[in-house]
């Protein structure tokens, strides 16, 4: 059988096991496999375009053997339109509307910052500062942050402009992986802020409206701490969904929890909703954690 005709054959066969027999692909597929088209396992043989079985590939658009010189295409592999036409009607399932998260080590981008220095400032400030300090008790925050009285740690310490520095071209890389058009203009600090959980200290589930990059530095993260607990997005629209099962793939689990070391950084863009569970250390579970937005 010539090239031409295989691929005629193999155009009406797939015509015929959609239309005639069934209208399901598991069907035609099984009407496929009867006519030698396709392996049980869904791949089209040899002879119709699939990778040839061991030892055949040198066969394949050779000489044939009886001596006459004339290239053997009855051997030749289809290609479209008929190969187009069967992968088509198979079935398929693509992930859609990702949402991505960035972690990486601080130093990957730029000079490295000193861990141990920026966990002893940010003890230095918790401990001074007095207006967060009345801010977390009015509001009842179990612990410690400068997300309400200080606006300005990259000017008091240096080891904060360096951080900054770092976070620049970790937002960068991660807004170049978001294929986000910035129109010529990077993304920018808005807010940094310092959270110290001591044992017990949790914080709800919350998101950052009016900022594009969300994230947090970690400082301290003793043993038992507290993972980082992120929610599906769509978690409100899906109120007649059944449950995942358990053991379901990461990406179609309602919650992903990350456990980062002191030293990494984790970004996500800030319309995802996020928690810290319970620090069931003794010891306090010390973050920076930061807004970027587009100027």
């Amino acid at each position: 059988m010539t090239y031409e005709e295989r691929m005629r054959r193999l155009s009406k066969a797939i015509k015929d096991g959609t239309k005639k027999i069934t209208r399901t692909p598991e069907t035609a597929k099984a009407y496929l496999v009867e006519l030698g088209m396709v392996t049980p396992d869904g791949k089209l043989t040899p002879e119709y375009g699939g990778e040839p079985e061991e030892g055949e590939a040198a066969g394949v658009g050779r000489a044939s053997q009886s001596g006459s010189g004339a290239a053997d295409d009855s051997r030749k592999p289809l290609e479209s339109p008929a190969r187009a036409r069967y992968e088509a009607l198979m079935p398929r399932i693509d992930s859609i509307f990702v949402t991505r998260l960035y972690r990486a080590g601080l130093g990957d981008h730029g000079a490295a910052v000193d861990v141990v220095e920026l966990e002893a400032a940010c003890r230095s400030i918790a401990e001074d500062d007095e207006a967060g300090q009345a801010w977390c008790e009015e509001h009842r925050f179990p612990g410690y942050t400068s997300y309400a009285s200080l606006a300005d740690l990259p000017w008091r310490f240096p080891v904060f402009k360096s951080l900054v520095d770092s976070l620049d071209g970790h937002v960068a890389a991660f807004a170049e992986d978001l294929e986000f058009d910035l129109e010529g203009r990077a993304l920018e600090l808005e807010d940094i802020w310092i959270n110290v959980l001591p044992e017990g200290g949790s914080h709800s589930s919350h998101l950052h409206p009016n900022s594009v990059v969300s994230g947090t530095v970690y400082v301290a993260v003793p043993e038992g701490a507290g993972a980082l607990k992120l929610e599906d997005p769509r978690s409100a629209m899906m109120m007649a969904a059944p449950r995942r099962r358990d053991g379901a793939r990461r990406e179609l689990q309602a919650f992903v929890c990350e456990s980062p070391e002191a030293g990494e950084v984790v970004m996500w863009e800030s319309w995802l909703r996020h928690e810290v569970p319970a620090n069931l250390s003794e010891s306090d579970r010390i973050s920076v954690s930061f807004n970027y937005c587009w100027p």
